[in-house]
């Protein structure tokens, strides 16, 4: 028996009914960091189409920005770990070095490093050393998950209080690379563990 909600149910127009839970497969770490990503992509076009609301809008895009990227390192575990029989548990917490750590490892260890793009000609960067870097700001800025999710800590401070300026097209240039790399270490994870 289903049960009763107001907001959370199908409606009449089939064509905007989105399944969830059991309802069509259950989406993976991921595809749900896909979909984060997406929601982010979107929201800095709006941004840089238009010129506006960057002030409302950078809070939801770094937080999109940064649960997707969550979300694909708890999905590289689960393979890599899957891969190497090891324990698929133990990393629900929301750091990402701890997570990254054991991530970099494998890809180093894979040769999964290599350029695969054109588009990395015009840096000298390894894929590691990209995802690296913005690891490691996405940790100071954001160790938990909470700095762009709310205006103010647990502890009463305002959040971002030395950050005051975020180039939204800048971010979106270097999230969209991330994305890509993210894609292709999946592929990559999927013909090793063939």
């Amino acid at each position: 028996m289903e049960e009763k909600t107001k907001i959370f149910k199908g409606g009449e127009d089939w064509r905007f009914n989105a399944c969830v839970g059991h309802n069509g497969g259950l989406l993976g770490f991921c595809s749900m960091g896909k979909g984060y990503f997406r929601s982010a992509e979107l929201l800095s076009d709006h941004v840089i189409s238009t010129g506006f609301e960057m002030d409302l809008l950078i809070y939801p895009i770094v937080f999109n920005y940064r649960h997707g990227i969550e979300l694909y390192l708890k999905g590289f575990l689960v393979k890599i770990r899957t891969i190497n029989n090891g324990s698929v548990n133990n990393f629900f917490d929301h750091y990402l070095p701890v997570k990254w750590v054991e991530i970099r490892q494998f890809i180093l260890d894979n040769d999964l490093n290599n350029k695969y793009t054109e588009d990395d000609e015009e840096s000298n960067d390894s894929l590691v050393d990209i995802i690296n870097d913005v690891i490691e700001d996405f940790s100071k800025y954001d160790p938990d998950s909470y700095s762009f999710r709310y205006h103010i800590s647990k502890k009463g401070s305002i959040n971002q209080e030395d950050v005051t300026l975020i180039n939204i097209k800048d971010l979106k240039l270097k999230m969209d690379k991330v994305f890509k790399i993210f894609g292709f270490w999946w592929d990559c994870l999927d013909e090793v563990d063939e």
